[in-house]
């Protein structure tokens, strides 16, 4: 029939061109900057963007994949340093633990300061816990900073793209 050549494979594989684009050959081009976006999980569409090329949008999902792994490694940089100052505190700046030492302690502290325990064995079956193990008081403000937040997150959304001075119009 006439239309074979039409829906069969080509052979080509996606790959990676020299210009670091990836081509999908069962479309026949290359990835598109704000697809490249949805796959880093950035709704293109939702964002206040001006008329960026698909090279800058592509760009942008690049420094989103690689902004993940900068802001992680600040979060440690700044635990790190507070688990620093609780072990000077708790054990004197000028004496060596050792490495078996310096293990748990911070495992104490973890499980003191962020409620954390180690991970039980993988045959042990864990029970939900029950009702009144749970301290609901200890909620209350926890769900009080969230409800701020959402608000303020609200207040910092775009309502439309023709927002000026923090102000949105009526359209």
């Amino acid at each position: 029939s006439k239309e074979k050549h039409r829906t069969a494979v080509s052979g080509i594989a996606g790959c990676v061109t020299p210009g670091g684009d990836l081509f999908l050959p069962h479309l026949g081009r290359p990835l598109l900057g704000c697809e490249k976006l949805l796959l880093q999980g950035i709704p293109y569409f939702r964002l206040a963007l001006g008329n960026e090329t698909e090279v800058q949008l592509g760009d942008l999902a690049g420094n989103a994949m690689s902004l993940t792994v900068v802001c992680a490694a600040i979060l440690g940089a700044v635990c790190a340093g507070q688990l620093k100052e609780e072990m000077y505190a708790e054990h004197g700046r000028g004496k060596m633990m050792t490495e078996r030492g310096r293990e748990e302690f911070i495992l104490g502290y973890l499980e003191e300061k962020a409620g954390w325990k180690e991970a039980a064995p993988a045959t042990t079956v864990l029970s939900p816990p029950a009702a009144e193990d749970v301290d609901r008081a200890a909620f209350v403000p926890l769900l009080q900073e969230l409800a701020s937040l959402a608000e303020e997150a609200v207040a910092s959304s775009i309502a439309c793209t023709c927002e000026t001075s923090g102000r949105n119009s009526r359209t």
